[in-house]
């Protein structure tokens, strides 16, 4: 419960950092049509997620509730493409090359597909 807790709160938090982005780069970058705000969220989560694991791999000092907290709750909130960067780096790392290919082309390709059948779904051409 208490894991529950600490992720739905970082969640919060990293959803309200993510549209305070949002809101601050539309001053910087009106022009809508290229996502900025989303592309320097999924950069700079996919930076923070790697500092972070570092960071524990390096030191080692992190507790699972601080963990949950930061990674699956702030950084989670902020965005998820953080922990598809991490996950697909973390196959690569282990070696899992097929696997980390794999991830990586099915996580982009379904995840667009389903994008467009979701559309379609809603009735959209």
């Amino acid at each position: 419960m208490v894991g529950l807790l600490l992720a739905g709160t970082g969640g919060f938090i990293g959803s309200a950092a993510r549209h305070l982005v949002r809101v601050g780069m539309q001053r910087f970058y009106p022009d809508e049509r290229f996502p900025f705000a989303t592309l320097f969220v999924n950069i700079a989560g996919c930076f923070l997620i790697g500092w972070l694991a570092g960071f524990i791999d390096v030191r080692g000092r992190m507790s699972e509730n601080t963990r949950i907290f930061l990674m699956t709750g702030i950084l989670g909130g902020f965005t998820t493409f953080s922990a598809f960067g991490y996950d697909a780096w973390a196959l690569w790392r282990e070696a899992a090359f097929g696997s980390a290919i794999l991830y990586v082309v099915i996580t982009i390709v379904v995840g667009l597909a389903a994008v467009r059948v979701g559309m379609t779904a809603a009735g959209m051409p």
